[in-house]
């Protein structure tokens, strides 16, 4: 691992420490709030590509911090991370840990999940966007060695898919409407009558990550139902945005919907579509984020 420099304001970095294979900075500060949008890391390079975390301390805040992950898609960060067609993204929150997606193949995912340190076990939620093969595929192969998270899936979706985790012993969950999966964490519910989808909504300090699986229903509907949840500004989204073949019309209007809702970083992943994963590059610069598979993705958590 290679650090070349590391800052931030107004906190003062106390400590760098590794556990776990996870490398987390320790700031103290009076009444600190540390924000993604204060914090520089300049040259950090590591083999496996270590998930670097962002720690709230504070009068009142304890110990926050989300830690992304993609965990399956088309395009791998470095050698060794198993890709395919499909989206699956791992989020740990202090000592929650939820998957939303599976993928399209289930080993595949396990062995991800092995690269990023992390038990099947340890998963307490899972969360499917909607139940499309690639998405939910890998679904039965995780419940099979690990049947104990809870599993949230939008009403509406197959009844094959929801036979799969009462077959495995999983507690089932369909979600009908808005839904607080665990702190921090909610669903939009299920938008959409021809696919209903479900969005993932978290709060941070920096304002909501939204992730979300294809956007079947509409990236700007999915948003705009995150916004009715917290009324709260949207930092970053995230995750397939069903764009592969948007006319240059389609992509403008997408961008400008963007830049209306202040959206501050992008990370496009699975069905974005290359055209528009180019323009949201070029219309975000250094707030456009690969998220390709195995690279991490902090984000300070709002307490």
């Amino acid at each position: 691992m290679c650090w070349s420099a590391v800052s931030t304001t107004p906190a003062r970095v106390m400590a760098c420490e590794s556990a776990y294979g996870w490398y987390a900075c320790r700031a103290k500060g009076r009444g600190m709030r540390v924000a993604v949008g204060i914090l520089s890391v300049i040259g950090v390079c590591h083999a496996t590509w270590p998930a670097l975390v962002v720690r709230a301390d504070g009068p009142g805040h304890g110990d926050a911090e989300l830690r992304m992950r993609v965990l399956f898609d088309s395009t791998s960060g470095h050698a060794g991370w198993h890709t395919g067609w499909g989206y699956a993204a791992l989020l740990q929150l202090g000592e929650r840990t939820v998957l939303f997606d599976t993928g399209a193949d289930g080993q595949a995912l396990l062995s991800n999940l092995a690269r990023a340190g992390v038990r099947p076990s340890e998963i307490d939620h899972v969360v499917l966007s909607h139940d499309h093969p690639d998405h939910a595929g890998g679904l039965a192969t995780l419940l099979q060695v690990s049947p104990h998270p809870e599993v949230h899936i939008p009403r509406g979706a197959s009844i094959r898919t929801q036979q799969v985790v009462r077959a495995a012993g999983a507690r089932l969950t369909l979600v009908s409407r808005p839904t607080r999966i665990a702190p921090r964490v909610h669903s939009t519910g299920p938008l959409g009558k021809r696919i209903p989808e479900q969005a993932l909504v978290l709060t941070t300090e920096t304002g909501l990550v939204v992730v979300a699986g294809c956007a079947h229903p509409g990236l700007e509907r999915m948003l705009r139902a995150a916004r009715r949840l917290h009324r709260r500004p949207i930092d970053t989204v995230a995750g397939g945005w069903h764009l592969l073949n948007a006319s240059r019309q389609r992509i403008r209007r997408v961008i400008a919907a963007l830049r209306r809702l202040d959206v501050r970083r992008v990370i496009p992943g699975h069905c974005t579509g290359r055209q528009m994963v180019r323009a949201l590059r070029d219309a975000w610069g250094d707030a456009f984020i690969d998220g390709a598979v195995g690279r991490p993705l902090p984000f300070p958590l709002d307490r």
